[in-house]
């Protein structure tokens, strides 16, 4: 889902079709293709169709892909498709809309917000926001997952929202879901631990009840958060780090 698409609502009452233009279609949704011009109410051109899809087309200004709801179309007596807003007054609208959106987004985005997906089902909360850029979401069963800001908007009610379904999120975190339990089977005391590039650090002491690992080495044990611990190429514990990165992180040691 694309972010002009958030906006169509807010720019709906704006942008339909006079009635005296939408008399002239036989439904209330006028035939558009991918290509057409899409006419003010001055005559002006406002812009090419770049997309349509079920109840939206997506016109492209030369500044914004504004998404408008597909019965905001409507065609003039010379049978060209128009919108009651003009280029200036579209990109204004679009302007405004996503100025509010990223207000009432950054409202939302606070820590320990819950967080839901578009079908309305509560999957987590926030857990840190990094400026613009992403977001931590804590999720309910795959822990700390970072996304990009973008993924995310607001809901009915102004809280929290994935910009996709429970559906497509499980299908998406499947791969970790499933390192995840890997990891778990094989995070036993005794099993041997390596590095990512295959070094041999030394074997599982103990686990405690946070998930701290402890990895008895001849050196003396360390102890790891569970979430550094991969299952490698061969089934075996491997660290998320290489040799050297480790050496580094341990002085030398």
């Amino acid at each position: 889902m694309r972010f002009s698409k958030l906006i169509a609502a807010s720019l709906l009452a704006a942008a339909s079709v006079p009635a005296a233009v939408n008399a002239q279609a036989d439904a209330s949704q006028v035939e558009v293709t991918v290509g057409a011009t899409v006419y003010g109410p001055e005559g002006n051109p406002v812009g090419p169709v770049a997309e349509t899809g079920e109840g939206y087309v997506v016109i492209n200004t030369g500044t914004n892909m504004a998404t408008l709801p597909a019965n905001a179309i409507g065609r003039n007596a010379e049978e060209q498709l128009i919108i009651s807003m003009t280029k200036e007054q579209l990109d204004a609208a679009i302007a405004q809309a996503t100025q509010e959106a990223e207000a009432a987004l950054a409202a939302a985005l606070v820590t320990g917000a819950p967080v839901s997906t578009s079908d309305g089902v509560v999957v987590g909360t926030v857990g840190t926001v990094s400026g613009t850029e992403s977001v931590v979401l804590v999720h309910n069963t795959a822990g700390e997952i970072a996304l990009p800001r973008t993924q995310f908007t607001t809901d009915a009610n102004g809280g929290a929202m994935l910009v996709f379904s429970e559906e497509q999120l499980n299908a998406a975190l499947a791969p970790r879901q499933e390192a995840a339990a890997a990891v778990a089977e094989a995070l036993v005391a005794g099993a041997a631990v390596a590095t990512s590039d295959g070094v041999a650090v030394g074997t599982v002491k103990e686990i405690g009840e946070d998930g701290t690992v402890v990895v008895e080495r001849d050196s003396g044990p360390i102890a790891f958060p569970s979430d550094q611990f991969m299952v490698n190429a061969e089934g075996g514990l491997a660290l998320r780090f290489t040799d050297e990165q480790l050496k580094a992180a341990l002085g030398g040691g």
